[in-house]
């Protein structure tokens, strides 16, 4: 993805500085910047981190035990990047622009001065038919959760052995470690299975972040010295978004993959214990290492045990036990470290293309499955070399490949303006018995939006008919409407202003009018309307003083220059 740009506007409110102060700059070098028409754009890796101006808090409150400026900083360069169930039509740079009403609205919730907002469920499909359950969490509300785990992130990790690998804290510019440990986590198993050459034990938990169990992580929260008002936060944040009263993490935010590492802890240390037994897990994917068949066997009985105790269990489907040869032949996926090796080496060459091609293929099994991690690869690697030769074997499996999301309508991104690849995508909106979940739908009307000559009249025609059904959720009523308003119809354009005027539903009136105003037909009448609901000022502020709006697909791109 291409590097980071910032507006004038939105530099002046990172640095804290007048709009006038970075164009001065920008003129005299002293700011990463180049002109672009009329109009300066800043670098964003070249920015010194926000400064948060600090609203005095009462004495004692537990938002003074948290740092805002890391945790929004944690946010902007990785969580908002990458772990979004679904786009956001701005993606949130309206409310990150105003980083003073964020970190009050994030420390009102920490404090109990404002009520914590539900969590939205996001049906994300896990296969074909079954679905994860995701949620969404507004902004606000993740930053005060990623604040507070982030205040207790050392003392959570450094109670965590060096038998787990995933999720591990990170330094001061990154939350988590993430670079290579999946890898570190394969090259630790391969390097004892090949020392003790016995058995190895294969497992992992079902529906894991979904069982983690409240009582018992809060428990052990406290007793690693965890300072009772956070601690107290933290508990009343998982109850108002468990997924069952009394269980679940919120699937997404790196907060929760650090709470769902430590929750292990106790497991670990139990299975570190065991006389010639090893042991490694990455999250809830665990190899157990024995010179015998019947060590092996015993120490898979214990760690069910000790799951069994937190509420979790195991994947019978998942749990095998193999020799160490067979173990690392089946930890080590040849085809995809042969293509990953040719990509490095020479990605643009006919061999790589080939091999990455033939591994999305193969991916897509006869009886409607995928093997979500062979296709993501495959696919996230063609999308950047816009190699076509896959383009009709997507289109084909939608359905199918449904699940990979941001994936399918990134690489489809380059094509959409052929005709017939955009009537393939009408093919499957249109169609219930292929379109069974939002998640992908989603995703490829965020990237419709983003490429305006793509919006043919069967996808502003499947787009409208979610725009203005009420009992759609409201993130995919507010991305329909961007491509609603892309046809250009009178008759749209009205009834996106009578939303506004209309309806109380702040996420919903916010895309009425990012589809007016991505058509040039957002009137004062209408955004002054707009502005009786909460959080609406900044929006309309954030559109008057801009005349492009950001990719949904790919953060730091700007997607479209606003025209008449």
């Amino acid at each position: 993805m291409s590097e980071k740009l910032l507006t004038v506007e939105e530099t002046a409110a990172r640095l804290g500085i007048s709009t006038a102060t970075v164009k001065r700059r920008a003129r005299e070098g002293t700011l990463d910047a180049v002109k672009n028409g009329r109009n300066w754009v800043i670098r964003a890796a070249g920015l010194p981190s926000p400064v948060v101006p600090r609203t005095p808090r009462a004495t004692g409150a537990p938002s003074g035990l948290v740092d805002f400026n890391s945790a929004l900083r944690h946010l902007r360069d990785r969580d908002l990047q990458r772990d979004l169930w679904i786009p956001d039509v701005l993606r949130f740079e309206d409310d990150l622009n105003d980083v003073s009403w964020l970190t009050d609205a994030a420390a009102a919730r920490i404090d109990g001065l404002a009520e914590l907002d539900p969590a939205v469920p996001v049906p994300v499909p896990k296969s074909p038919i079954f679905l994860r359950n995701a949620v969404n969490l507004s902004l606000p509300d993740r930053l005060a959760y990623h604040a507070v785990v982030l205040a207790m992130a050392p003392a959570l990790d450094a109670a965590v052995g060096t038998q787990a690998f995933a999720a591990r804290l990170g330094n001061s510019r990154r939350f988590l470690k993430s670079d290579g440990a999946y890898a570190r986590w394969k090259a630790a198993v391969k390097k004892k299975a090949e020392e003790v050459d016995g058995y190895v034990v294969e497992t992992d938990v079902t529906a894991y972040f979904d069982c983690i169990s409240h009582t018992v992580l809060m428990q052990e929260v406290r007793a690693v010295g965890v300072p009772a008002p956070l601690a107290d936060v933290l508990g009343r944040m998982l109850r108002t978004w468990g997924v069952a009263p009394g269980t679940g993490l919120p699937q997404g935010p790196d907060a929760s993959r650090l709470l769902g590492n430590f929750y292990m802890k106790a497991v670990d240390d139990v299975m570190a214990r065991i006389p010639g037994v090893s042991y490694f897990r990455y999250m809830d994917d665990v190899r157990i290492i024995a010179p015998s068949r019947h060590l092996a066997i015993r120490a898979l009985h214990q760690f069910d045990d000790e799951c069994k105790q937190r509420g979790l269990v195991l994947s019978t489907k998942k749990t095998e036990l193999r020799t160490a040869s067979a173990a690392l032949a089946a930890l080590q996926d040849s085809a995809l470290d042969d293509a990953q090796y040719e990509f490095n080496h020479d990605e643009s060459s006919a061999k790589s293309r080939r091999t990455l091609s033939d591994l999305f293929r193969a991916a897509i099994n006869d009886d409607g499955t995928v093997n979500s991690r062979r296709a993501r690869f495959s696919l996230y690697r063609l999308r950047a070399l816009r190699e076509k030769s896959v383009l009709s074997k997507v289109l084909s499996n939608l359905e199918t490949v449904s699940g990979l999301g941001w994936n399918v309508a990134a690489y489809l991104a380059p094509w959409l303006t052929r005709p017939r690849v955009g009537d393939r995508i009408a093919d499957y909106l249109e169609d219930p018995e292929r379109n069974t979940a939002d998640f992908l739908s989603s995703w490829l009307l965020a990237a419709i939006a983003d490429e305006p000559r793509s919006a043919r009249p069967r996808l502003v025609n499947f787009a409208r008919s979610r725009a203005f059904d009420r009992s759609q959720p409201s993130s995919q009523r507010a991305i329909a409407m961007q491509v609603t308003a892309l046809g250009r119809q009178s008759s749209d354009l009205a009834r996106l202003k009578a939303v506004v005027d209309r309806e109380y539903d702040p996420g919903v009136v916010r895309g009425a009018l990012v589809a007016l105003r991505r058509v040039d037909r957002l009137d004062r009448t209408t955004a002054d309307r707009a502005k009786r609901l909460p959080g609406m000022e900044r929006t309309i502020q954030y559109l008057r003083a801009h005349d492009d709006l950001p990719s949904m697909l790919f953060g730091g791109q700007r997607a479209q220059r606003l025209h008449g």
